[in-house]
């Protein structure tokens, strides 16, 4: 679980990084999700690839784990 809530923006090496991330982790068949995003954080993960259904973006911490344990 990645948790955006405090992150004001988001560069591109960053969402580079995330993506390695998520991409090590599917390998794995683990599940990430992201929450807190806003628009524009969101708009640059995706621009970097890291959007369903390799992650689940959910919009608190709360329901990430709730998601989880389903």
């Amino acid at each position: 679980m990645i948790d955006f809530s405090a992150v004001p923006f988001l560069d591109s090496a960053a969402a580079n990084t995330i993506e390695g991330i998520c991409r090590k982790a599917q390998r794995t068949n683990l599940r990430v999700y992201i929450t807190g995003t806003t628009p524009p954080i969101r708009q640059t993960l995706f621009a970097h690839g890291v959007k369903p259904p390799a992650v689940a973006y959910k919009r608190t911490i709360a329901a990430a784990v709730a998601s989880a344990h389903r």
